[in-house]
């Protein structure tokens, strides 16, 4: 979360027309295993989600966001290798869930989803083709990620995608501090106007009373002479 806005700044002129975020197979990790350190909890995962469309968002509210779920696991393949009785605990399920949060964040928020965990299993022999095992068959076909993205939409809507993201808030609150900024300018304007009024005033007393003083030792001096002279 902490590099978004480096990768993404608020003040660039040319931002992504399209973006895709792909988080949750880490975040998913059983927090009681060796991946311990990866693990973020379901809500926090979703919540960030969120924080991440919004920022986007205000990067450019014309952005075509699409989030990515997680996708399956291979459980079989996985427990073949278990080494002990807590890594043979069944994390597919529990990444499903993730999957899920992913989902239901998208569709809340108006945005593009790709239900990986989905999608790839209904692919015939999807653990070896998308897991990086030898596929058994060179001439099956698969989806592509439009196709997957596609079908994502049907399943979810049933009609295709429209982005639904409101920035009305966002403009509005924009709009307010913008007129409170042109607000405070003008205040300080006033009063740096009245200040300058106040001590141009107070030049011109000095000024009157310097001159009036000057007068006092003229006269002063003046009858000074007078004085010594009737002597």
């Amino acid at each position: 979360m902490f590099l978004l806005h480096h990768i993404f700044p608020l003040g660039s002129t040319t931002p992504p027309i399209a973006t895709t975020v792909f988080f949750g197979a880490n975040d998913a990790a059983l927090p009681e295993r060796t991946s311990e350190r990866q693990y973020v909890p379901l809500e926090e995962y979703k919540e960030n989600l969120r924080k991440i469309v919004h920022h986007l968002k205000e990067c450019s509210p014309s952005m075509l966001i699409v989030l990515i779920t997680p996708p399956p696991i291979d459980e079989e393949g996985r427990l073949e290798y278990a080494n002990n009785e807590t890594s043979k605990k069944d994390k597919r399920k529990h990444r499903n869930l993730y999957a899920n949060g992913c989902v239901e964040v998208a569709k809340e928020l108006g945005v593009g989803s790709v239900n990986l965990w989905s999608n790839m299993q209904e692919t015939q022999g999807w653990q070896k083709t998308f897991l990086g095992l030898k596929n058994e068959d060179p001439n099956q076909e698969f989806p592509t990620l439009a196709q997957m993205f596609e079908r994502t939409r049907k399943r979810t809507d049933g009609h295709a995608y429209v982005d639904t993201y409101d920035d009305t808030a966002t403009k509005l609150k924009m709009k307010v501090e913008r007129n409170q900024l042109i607000e405070m300018k003008k205040e300080i304007q006033e009063d740096h106007e009245k200040k300058k009024t106040e001590l141009e005033a107070m030049q011109i007393d000095i000024n009157n009373q310097r001159e009036k003083f000057e007068e006092m030792i003229r006269e002063f001096r003046e009858q000074q002479d007078l004085e010594c002279r009737s002597f």
